[in-house]
């Protein structure tokens, strides 16, 4: 198979696909450029990506054009940014968001395929 994908989560969630995963720190234009070649090679689906930052979080979030009608990017970003202290948003295939709870990062991602399945549903 193809190279090792760095730590992450490849879920799928009432038929979409979700990409979860921690990144290393970096500047918000490359978060957002990695999320989008993720997306890309996803095909069909949701990236999110998170990092973590002398106590901030920073959320991306990509959708593809099948799923963002569905599950926005900018209603899912809200949803994991309550979870870590902070607020954000954007478009419904791209948004970002930032928390101050650093340390409820790890739980907050566990539940993102969770959030996705109630967005879906709902």
């Amino acid at each position: 198979s193809g190279a090792a994908a760095p730590a992450g989560e490849e879920h799928l969630v009432a038929g979409i696909r979700l990409l979860v995963r921690e990144v290393p720190p970096a500047p918000a234009a490359e978060l957002r450029q990695l999320a989008d070649v993720l997306r890309s090679r996803l095909g069909s689906g949701i990236v999110v990506l998170a990092t973590r930052d002398e106590g901030k979080v920073s959320l991306v979030v990509a959708a593809s054009e099948e799923v963002r009608g569905r599950v926005p990017a900018g209603r899912l970003v809200r949803e994991i940014a309550g979870l870590v202290g902070g607020s954000g948003g954007g478009r419904d295939d791209f948004a970002q968001a930032g928390g101050r709870d650093p340390d409820a990062l790890p739980a907050a991602l566990a539940r993102v395929p969770e959030l996705v399945g109630t967005l879906a549903g709902g």
